[in-house]
């Protein structure tokens, strides 16, 4: 599709991997180019009447930003009360201003089963980066609830001489309840850290919890 044309967009390909991708330099350049073309030409309001009211709204607000749409404002002081209680999956201070994405949020998308796009900028980029597997890590598709089930996992842990696991993720009254059991009733030590699972259901979430410290006698890391 060329710039600035009426022809159907084309998908690009994010190349997340190349290493011009975290360049702060080169990722303002494109921005300038792209609010040039854009600023310019505003073609897409003769196109959608959205267009006009979203730019009337923008116009309006004093940030330049729509609260609800492109950011949920808070106070400095809220925001950095969330960051220590680690109510984000990524914060960083960015031109003075502080800028996070909610763990919640994320949270409640992967639960619903839905995928996440994050916008964040390049300093939020390079930690989220950081969670992604590394090379050689070992990555094994779960089939079922429970991530023994129908896999190598059992095979691949003892092999490796692991002994003890420690299992995060959604939902903790299914996916990581259902994986500790196999993990208890095959003799491996399982440790579930609370902050770090789950759940769409707060009562099963709590309930689950309960059932892997009690019945499972899984070691659940409570935090503060």
């Amino acid at each position: 599709m060329r710039e600035g044309g009426l022809g159907a967009p084309v998908r690009q390909p994010i190349v997340w991997e190349d290493p011009d991708f975290y360049d702060p330099d080169k990722i303002e350049a494109e921005m300038k180019r792209v609010f040039d073309i854009c600023h310019g030409c505003r073609r897409c309001f003769n196109l959608c009447d959205s267009f006009p009211r979203l730019f009337d709204m923008i116009d309006e607000s004093s940030s330049g930003e729509i609260d609800g749409v492109d950011y949920h404002f808070v106070s400095r002081e809220e925001f950095l009360r969330m960051r220590a209680a680690r109510g984000f999956l990524e914060a960083n201070e960015v031109h003075g201003n502080w800028y996070g994405s909610p763990r919640d949020q994320v949270r409640e998308a992967l639960v619903a089963g839905r995928d996440g796009i994050l916008k964040i900028d390049v300093q939020g980029a390079q930690v989220v980066k950081e969670l992604t597997p590394a090379p050689g890590e070992r990555v094994m598709p779960k089939r079922r609830f429970s991530a023994f089930f129908g896999t190598d996992l059992d095979l691949w842990l003892r092999e490796q001489g692991i002994e003890e696991v420690r299992i995060v993720g959604v939902c903790t009254n299914i996916c990581v309840l259902y994986s500790a059991a196999d993990a208890r009733m095959r003799g491996y030590e399982v440790s579930v850290p609370e902050n770090a699972v789950a759940s769409f259901d707060q009562r099963a979430h709590e309930g689950a919890l309960r059932e892997l410290a009690d019945v499972l006698k899984a070691h659940v890391e409570v935090t503060n």
